[in-house]
């Protein structure tokens, strides 16, 4: 792997902070695991919350919550209490709402990933499945 010139790093972020907002195409399900990730780094690091660099992230997060869910629903619901430091939502918690998530938005559009053990995995069940593991819990004891 290739080292990164860390210090041209730093000068091209300065830069970025002159440069127009960029417009991307995220899928929902995308902003959502985005936002949630943030916020369980977050529960788990609190003082993390006071960084200047994680203020930016949490700043874009916070706007791509209010300009992509409809207050009245249940996700934006959901969203809105992650922030919350007493609402801490475990690895575990997030792992289950993405399975949940993925077991009833199947489709031809969810990219299958090849798997270490040769099993096919969508990235929503590979990603539940690394934050279960991260949390000790094994695949299937009923605890999540």
């Amino acid at each position: 792997m290739e080292t990164p010139d860390f210090e041209k790093c730093a000068q091209e972020v300065t830069e970025m902070q002159n440069l127009p907002p960029v417009q991307v195409e995220v899928s929902r399900l995308g902003v959502f695991a985005i936002i949630t990730l943030i916020q369980a780094a977050i529960q788990m690091q609190p003082d993390m919350a006071h960084d200047g660099w994680a203020k930016i992230g949490i700043g874009a997060a916070q706007q791509l919550q209010k300009d992509l869910f409809n207050q009245d629903s249940e996700a934006h619901k959901v969203l809105k209490f992650g922030w919350h430091p007493g609402a801490y939502i475990t690895p575990s918690d997030i792992a289950a709402i993405l399975l949940d998530i993925d077991a009833r938005s199947r489709s031809e559009k969810n990219k299958i990933i090849e798997c270490d053990g040769g099993d096919d995995e969508t990235a929503a069940q590979q990603i539940a499945r690394s934050l279960l593991k991260s949390q000790n819990h094994e695949e299937g004891d009923g605890n999540s």
